[in-house]
């Protein structure tokens, strides 16, 4: 290999090396932060999800999971339907996989899993990552409570 002295780029090479030494730093106490933020998440939305009539399914509630991401699932309520109207509430959540984004196919983990059809037909995925912070949470948790208020009554909701 014929590489000439000072090709590197050495600044960016330190620059990376920092990143990921903050990264392995900060790892467990922000893997906590996100935990508890995305359970308080959960227990907001899910609690008035059931003042709606809707019955929430954490997906692999028991299991270990990953403290940045959460599946819930709404029973009856048309997963694209929820998608679009948390888009136009400057919400972003998915119903697939990234691999398969813009298909409106259900995400093969979630077939795969044998999970019921109306859970799989209704699973939203919420990320949340370094700049979430409960000021987002708050909000976003609002707005879609709203959500699934208007989807309960504009008959968003397959049989």
């Amino acid at each position: 290999m014929e590489i000439r002295g000072g090709t590197e780029p050495l600044a960016l090479i330190a620059g990376c090396q920092e990143a990921v030494h903050q990264a392995i730093t900060r790892q467990k106490t922000e893997s906590l932060r996100l935990a508890t933020l995305k359970n308080t998440f959960e227990s907001i939305v899910c609690e008035h999800a059931r003042r709606v009539g809707v019955n929430p399914v954490i997906l692999c509630q028991n299991a270990p999971r990953s403290p940045h991401i959460t599946t819930i699932a709404f029973p009856g309520i048309d997963r694209q339907a929820f998608m679009m109207a948390a888009d136009l509430d400057g919400i972003a959540v998915a119903t697939g996989t990234a691999c398969a984004s813009g298909s409106q196919e259900p995400a093969p983990a979630l077939v795969a899993m044998n999970l019921p059809k109306p859970v799989i037909q209704s699973a939203i995925r919420f990320s949340f990552g370094y700049t979430t912070n409960e000021s987002d949470l708050t909000d976003a948790s609002k707005k879609i409570c709203q959500i699934l208020k208007n989807c309960t009554s504009t008959h968003l909701i397959y049989p």
